[in-house]
């Protein structure tokens, strides 16, 4: 791929009557609210309010004195510091014909300002050293050195800078306008009707003004742009995916309690928690939500709810308001109530809707069942099992079996090779001491199994990291020190069927010379190796 080559603006190629002139500093014509004609949002110069023109179409200002680009300015007044006392004024110099350069004087001997600096500037020779940043300087400067400096200054279309009109007759004009008002009012106090008038010493004050105002709007402009907020790294350059998540990797538990029992940890797996996979498969959840549990709740197209009194817990049919429906029944609410789901002390609190509870859930520690009605408990069920759901059991009982058919797509900046971007299955984990229950439909028959039900405690520890298998710890480069890992999902059906192919093929694992490709043996195994048979006798 080439790269992409800038270059300084030949001001030469700004032709009046092409590139139309800006000379009025007021937005609008008198008390009017009519643009002026000849201002930074005009009409006649830019184009109509809305058009493609106003997009594209450029001005200029007239400086009426020659100041340079900003970006040659820069340059050449960081290869030495005395070139911009001079400009500015403060510093006092003599040209030396010899080294054809200016050598730092004293007020009686030297000269100072603008003017003194551009009468040699086109004799300047500027000395090389070893450093590769100065001699890029140098280059920059002496090959740009006819286009340097102008007396006009391009102004952007007014469509990307638009005045912008509030409802209450109040109008907002971008930071930029300020900066451009600030030159165009420095250009008033410049009369210049010979070419020895635009080299007189007296204009070196309004010069250096114009300089500093033109390197104010250069500046602002590459703030926009520079740096991790700026556009390039924020828009162009991201790395920011669509329901992509980033997370801290923490040490993984491979234990299981029996041998035969799965707990969903293998190589092509990674625990997550329930906060982080609904933001990640947040399309899957959403629909998971409305087809399961809600759906019994509220109505399409109704602010009628199925809800729970509190005091009685039988169910009741409880108008709610618009706002509350809406919540309940569209994607921008539950991805509300999903965002909202990161503060851990409301995940294990009930859930009240208009003064009700959304449902009730009975758990006995081996089989749990959504009830909306206390009289719909069979005989011989305890009934003081029976709590009001909340948030952690609403996600988990609606979302649980969706999460973990996911397929994510993992990757470990920097890419230091092939195991840096990895393909997993999602584990889900919800609190530390989950156990597994049967889910119960209603005519408390399994429904089905899950492996993770967060039960209800006082104190609850919820898991919001990732874990990943050991065998792929050296893939990422990474260790439990604050390494974070990008999870991005994976929607489409023939990827995800593509992803567990893959999984089943022996060139996945091993390597054509018939090595482990991830090897389940790496340094922190082998250290705890070590440190366990340290000392001990043959």
């Amino acid at each position: 791929m080439n790269p992409t080559n800038l270059t300084l603006l030949d001001f030469r190629k700004v032709i009046p009557g092409i590139y139309k002139e800006v000379t009025s500093t007021d937005a609008f014509e008198g008390m009017t609210q009519n643009l002026n004609d000849e201002g930074l949002y005009s009409v006649g110069i830019f184009g109509k309010l809305g058009s493609k023109e106003r997009d594209e179409t450029e001005a200029f200002i007239d400086t009426k004195l020659e100041i340079f680009n900003p970006s040659y300015f820069k340059s050449i007044t960081q290869l030495k510091g005395l070139y911009l006392g001079i400009l500015k004024g403060t510093e006092y110099a003599v040209w030396d014909k010899d080294a054809k350069d200016f050598i730092k004087s004293n007020i009686i001997e030297g000269q100072t300002g603008y003017s003194f600096f551009m009468s040699h500037f086109p004799q300047l020779i500027l000395a090389m050293t070893e450093s590769h940043k100065r001699k890029q300087r140098v280059q920059l400067v002496e090959r740009f050195k006819a286009i340097a400096s102008a007396a006009k200054v391009l102004v952007p279309p007014a469509g990307l800078r638009d005045i912008q009109f509030q409802p209450n007759g109040a109008t907002v004009e971008p930071e930029l306008t300020e900066y451009y008002r600030k030159l165009l009012f420095r250009t008033r106090v410049v009369a210049i009707g010979s070419q020895e008038d635009r080299d007189n010493p007296l204009y070196d004050n309004v010069r250096w003004g114009l300089q500093n105002s033109y390197n104010e709007i250069d500046q602002y402009l590459f703030s926009l742009m520079d740096g991790k907020g700026g556009l390039f790294q924020r828009r162009v350059s991201t790395r920011g995916v669509a329901n992509g998540t980033r997370n801290v990797i923490t040490a993984r538990k491979v234990s299981r309690p029996h041998l035969f029992e799965s707990t969903g940890v293998s190589p092509n797996s990674t625990d997550v928690g329930l906060y982080q996979a609904m933001l990640n498969f947040s399309y899957s959840c959403i629909n998971a939500l409305l087809t399961k549990y809600l759906d019994t709740v509220f109505t399409a197209g109704s602010n009628s709810a199925r809800l729970v009194n509190p005091k009685t817990f039988e169910y009741e049919y409880v108008e709610v308001s618009p706002n509350t429906a809406e919540k309940w029944t569209t994607a921008t609410g539950l991805t509300k109530l999903f965002n909202g789901f990161s503060n851990t002390h409301l995940r294990h609190k009930p859930i009240m809707i208009s003064g009700h509870y959304l449902a009730l859930v009975y758990d006995d520690g081996t089989d749990v069942c959504v009830l909306h009605d206390i009289n719909d408990l069979p005989e011989g069920k305890d009934r003081r099992l029976v709590t009001p759901m909340t948030y952690m059991e609403l996600f988990y009982l609606s979302c649980h079996s969706t999460i973990m058919d996911q397929i994510a797509q993992q990757t470990r900046y920097p890419i230091i090779g092939i195991g840096s971007i990895v393909p997993a299955e999602v584990n889900l984990l919800t609190v530390v001491g989950a156990t597994k229950r049967n889910v119960m439909d209603s005519e408390w028959n399994v429904q089905e199994v899950c492996m993770r039900y967060p039960h209800k405690q006082a104190n609850p520890d919820y898991f919001d990291a990732m874990s990943v298998d050991p065998s792929r710890e050296a893939g990422y480069d990474s260790d439990h020190d604050g390494d974070q890992l990008n999870c991005n999902s994976v929607c489409a059906e023939d990827s995800k069927a593509q992803v567990r192919e893959l999984f089943g093929k022996r060139e996945y694992y091993i390597s054509g010379s018939g090595r482990f490709l991830y090897d389940p043996v790496n340094e922190p195994i082998l250290f705890m190796l070590k440190a366990m048979t340290s000392g001990m006798e043959e």
